[in-house]
C-alpha cells in the first residue's frame, strides 16, 4: 500500500493500492476540506463539494480522480480516506450527523478501498488549541485518543490524565463508542449499515465498474452507477441544503429503481424520461430492476 498520492504511478510500479491525499491528488481536498486547504490554510475562494452552501464543484474531484482511475482500474485500487494523521480537520468538525452520513454514503459506494481514520466512525471532532507535539503543529488537533466510553480518559487509558501523550477531548458531549452502540440513529450505526450494504452487493465492491450518469455544471445532484456480476446500482447525492432536480434520459433505466438506503424514492417519470429530485443534504443507493 503506497502513500504516494499518485495512483497512476504507484499502482503500475507494483503497489496494490495508493491513497488520494491532500498532496499529489488535489481533488481530494475539494471533497470535504477545501475551506481549510492543505495543512489548514484557509481558502476564501471556494467551498468543498460536501459543504451545504452548494458552492462546491464535484468536477474538482472527478477530473483528478478519473485521471488516476482510468489508468489503474484493472491493476489496483485507489483508496479514499476520511482522513489521516496529517489531514485535518476531522470530517465531523462543524458538520451535522446527516452531513457526515452523506460523506460516508459516497465513500462506501465508490470503487477502490475506503479507509476510515480512527474515531471518524463516531464523529470525533478536532480538538483545537493544543500545543504542538513533536512537530504535529495544527495536526495535533486530529491525533487525540480514541473515545471509547464515559469513564476517565474516555476508556483509552488507565493512566492519570497528565501522563497521556495528548489529552482527551474535554467536551462533556464528546461522542463515544459506548453511547453510540445502543443508539440506532447514531453515526456509528449508520456507518455500520452502509458497510453491510457495500458487502452485500457485488456492484459496490472495490472493482465494480464506475460510470458518472449526471453531474450538471457542478454536481448538484450527482448521480453515478456501479456495475458488477450482472447487478447495477445507482448512487444519488445532494450535499447542498437546497432541493435539487435533474432530468434524466429514459434509457438510463426502464423501471423505478429500488431504494436500498437513504431517501426512499427520488425518481419519477417525466417528459419521456425520468426526473430526479433530492431534498437538501440527502442521497441514496438504488438498485436497477429489469
Amino acid at each position: 500500500m503506497a502513500e504516494w498520492a499518485q495512483p497512476h504511478l504507484a499502482i503500475p510500479a507494483g503497489f496494490h493500492m495508493d491513497f488520494m491525499l491532500p498532496f499529489g491528488t488535489p481533488g481530494y481536498i475539494s471533497l470535504w476540506r477545501k475551506e481549510h486547504g492543505d495543512g489548514g490554510n484557509h481558502d476564501p475562494y471556494g467551498a468543498s463539494y460536501f459543504d451545504p452552501s452548494g458552492r462546491g464543484n464535484i468536477n474538482e474531484f472527478l477530473d483528478n480522480y478519473l485521471f488516476h482511475y482510468n489508468r489503474t482500474k484493472e491493476q489496483g485500487a485507489i483508496a479514499i480516506p476520511t482522513g489521516n494523521h496529517d489531514s485535518g480537520p476531522r470530517i465531523a468538525t462543524g458538520r451535522s450527523v446527516e452531513q457526515v452520513e452523506l460523506i460516508y454514503l459516497f465513500l462506501l459506494s465508490m470503487p477502490g478501498t475506503p479507509f476510515i481514520y480512527y474515531g471518524d466512525e463516531i464523529g470525533m471532532r478536532s480538538v483545537d488549541g493544543l500545543p504542538s507535539k513533536e512537530g504535529g503543529y495544527q495536526r495535533t488537533a486530529i491525533r487525540t485518543p480514541m473515545q471509547w466510553d464515559g469513564s476517565p480518559n474516555a476508556g483509552f487509558s488507565g493512566a492519570s490524565a497528565e501522563k497521556l501523550y495528548l489529552p482527551i477531548d474535554p467536551d462533556a458531549a464528546r461522542p463515544t463508542v459506548a453511547a453510540q452502540e445502543t443508539d440506532p440513529a447514531s453515526l456509528l450505526q449508520r456507518v455500520r449499515r452502509l458497510i453491510s450494504l457495500r458487502k452485500a452487493h457485488p456492484a459496490l465492491c472495490a472493482s465494480g465498474e464506475f460510470e458518472v450518469l449526471h453531474k450538471g455544471a457542478t454536481g448538484y445532484p450527482f448521480l453515478f452507477k456501479r456495475t458488477a456480476d450482472g447487478e447495477s446500482i445507482l448512487v444519488a447525492l445532494n450535499p447542498s441544503a437546497q432541493t435539487v432536480e435533474a432530468c434524466l434520459p429514459a434509457e438510463y433505466f426502464s423501471n423505478v429503481p429500488q431504494a436500498l438506503y437513504g431517501h426512499p424514492q427520488p425518481f419519477s417519470r417525466a417528459d419521456g424520461g425520468w426526473k430526479l429530485s433530492l431534498p437538501g443534504v440527502s442521497g441514496g443507493v438504488y438498485q436497477l430492476l429489469d
